[in-house]
């Protein structure tokens, strides 16, 4: 069972309800690593930075919003857990569903919105990443009603807005694109975002401390100096509220 919150809703967009599908900040650290040569402490202050900043985005639409992480998605497939997360959501009378995850931090208020609103004359809206991932999913329940599974999508790869784009057109339904974000998976993604002008306070500050600790190493007489994130990442070789 789920606990459901934000229970206030305004009558006009009580149709629509937001999804946050991702895992802990304990559960990222195991598959992702955005900070090199960084703590384990660090990694997941970074991702609990992010899940706060996620949250803080659904609460700030003032739609219903649910959040299911990796202990409560059921599967045995990224897709059929995703399914069952939309699934359940609908169950309990949304007309529209719009699906999120923790790690595209330029999403606003203003994007989430536009997407709900174009659910009112669209099937499906997507927002696509710049590397042919999707950093948002909009479904009405008229379309998914019509769909028995998404475990024919190459998820978390650079083909999913492909196999998403063909997968609808296969049911002849159109989809509305949003504008391309940069979602945060590597390294230089993260570095990409923090130097936005969009870029989150909190994010930044985290960020820029963690380059401000690496150690110095000096070699020999001549003093050269390499910052690295850590000595002994160094070798001297050759060439990843509502609780469901």
């Amino acid at each position: 069972m789920c606990l459901f919150i934000n229970l206030l809703l305004k009558s006009n967009i009580a149709q629509t309800a937001l999804l946050l599908f991702a895992r802990t900040a304990n559960e990222e650290v195991q598959y992702k690593h955005l900070l090199p040569g960084q703590s384990l402490k660090k990694q997941k202050a970074l991702f609990q930075v992010l899940n706060t900043q996620a949250e803080n985005l659904l609460k700030s639409t003032e739609l219903p919003y649910f959040i299911f992480n990796a202990r409560h998605q059921q599967g045995n497939t990224f897709g059929a857990r995703l399914y069952a997360a939309i699934a359940e959501v609908f169950s309990r009378g949304f007309q529209n569903v719009i699906v999120i995850g923790n790690d595209c931090p330029a999403l606003l208020p203003v994007h989430i919105q536009k997407a709900a609103n174009c659910l009112s004359t669209q099937d499906v809206v997507l927002g696509p990443t710049d590397k042919g991932g999707i950093y948002l999913l909009g479904l009405t329940n008229r379309i998914f009603g019509k769909i028995k599974s998404l475990d024919e999508i190459r998820w978390q790869t650079a083909a999913v807005v492909e196999d998403l784009n063909f997968f609808f057109a296969e049911k002849k339904v159109s989809v509305f694109f949003l504008r391309q974000h940069t979602d945060v998976n590597q390294p230089t993604d993260l570095k990409k975002v923090v130097n936005a002008k969009s870029a989150q306070p909190a994010l930044r500050k985290l960020y820029f401390s963690s380059l401000s600790n690496k150690k110095p190493l000096c070699i020999g007489s001549l003093q050269f100096c390499l910052t690295l994130p850590s000595i002994s990442h160094l070798v001297f070789r050759g060439p990843p509220v509502t609780v469901l």
